[in-house]
């Protein structure tokens, strides 16, 4: 068997191209490139960056600080508190604080100045004032006036008792008791003719009993009670004087008026006439209206009549209990007339 001979590849020259092959690339020559110098600058090359060394020679130095001193850095950044809510602030403090100051000193002993002795400070004797009673001064609730009436000039549950008595007198035939509801009158005198009486001389503050207005009383007659008692008004007043006027009352209502002479003190009837009865078991409310001459008499709001008169427009007035009397009195007022 016969071999053939191998077919040589062409090989083209520096200056030749083979049909067919893939030229070559001359290979690129190696190119220095330029290094410029501290003092120069290439046409067309990059600046190169300052050295590092000098950047951080002219940088700012940063000192460790402590955590808290960082705290107080980063609150002393905090925005301020607006002017004036300092100022209402501080106005409302103020105004808080002398508020309590004088509340305190308002106290009782809040005057007082505290002792640096130690010793415990004795309570300062407050100054007591007594009210001065007025004509108007109402010491207790009084029932409302069963007839037409005033402005009340003057009341007491108790006539002739409790703080008011002072205004009050009484012959030397009244035995008087003060108990709790009321006013208990009797006569200890042993002959007709000699009533016991209380008497109201002024009012309050010193003025006089006026010469018309309306009378109000409770009275109930007692058990032991055998007599009459009467209400006395337009009084005289002196040791020369006797005159007066008065309502004598028995239990069965019967009533009678009665004018006194001024020198003698003797008794002249009036008028008189059967009335209602009074209440057996309780107080009867009993009104005198005196005006002028006139003067009516009223039970439980009921007129009974009157009598005239024109002897005496002045005077005093009481509360009487003839010999053998057991009565009780409460809620004496005094009013003007309507």
């Amino acid at each position: 068997m016969s071999t053939g001979t191998a077919a040589k590849t062409p090989v083209a020259s520096s200056d030749e191209t083979v049909p067919g092959s893939i030229p070559l690339t001359p290979p690129v020559p190696a190119t220095r490139a330029p290094i410029a110098s501290d003092d120069e600058t290439i046409p067309g090359s990059v600046p190169l960056t300052p050295p590092v060394q000098e950047e951080l020679s002219n940088a700012p130095t940063v000192l460790a600080t402590h955590p808290q001193q960082r705290q107080r850095k980063r609150e002393g950044n905090r925005p301020l508190v607006p002017l004036w809510i300092g100022i209402v602030s501080v106005i409302l403090v103020l105004l808080i604080v002398g508020v309590s100051v004088l509340y305190l000193r308002g106290l009782p002993g809040g005057n007082r100045a505290s002792s640096g002795s130690g010793a415990t400070p004795q309570p300062t004797a407050l100054a007591t004032h007594t009210p001065t009673l007025t004509s108007t001064s109402v010491p207790v609730v009084l029932p409302p006036p069963a007839v037409s009436a005033g402005k009340l000039l003057y009341g007491t549950a108790l006539p002739a008792c409790g703080s008011q008595s002072t205004l009050w007198s009484k012959n030397p035939y009244a035995q008087l008791t003060c108990e709790a509801a009321d006013t208990r009158l009797t006569d200890k005198g042993t002959s007709t003719g000699n009533v016991a009486g209380v008497f109201l001389g002024s009012l309050p503050g010193g003025a006089p009993v006026p010469n018309d207005y309306v009378l109000q009383v409770q009275v109930k007659v007692n058990p032991s009670s055998r007599s009459v008692f009467g209400i006395f008004f337009r009084v005289q007043t002196g040791a020369n004087h006797q005159g007066k006027y008065s309502f004598l009352i028995q239990t069965s209502g019967y009533w009678n008026g009665y004018t006194y002479d001024d020198p003698t003190g003797q008794a002249t009837s009036l008028f008189g006439r059967p009335g209602i009865a009074l209440n057996a078991n309780g107080f009867t409310t009993i009104d005198i209206i005196v005006q002028g001459s006139n003067f009516m008499i009223y039970y439980n709001g009921a007129k009974q009549g009157g009598i005239s008169s024109g002897n005496y427009s002045t005077g005093s007035l009481g509360l009487a209990a003839d010999v053998g009397t057991d009565v009780s009195f409460k809620n004496f007022a005094l009013y003007a007339l309507p």
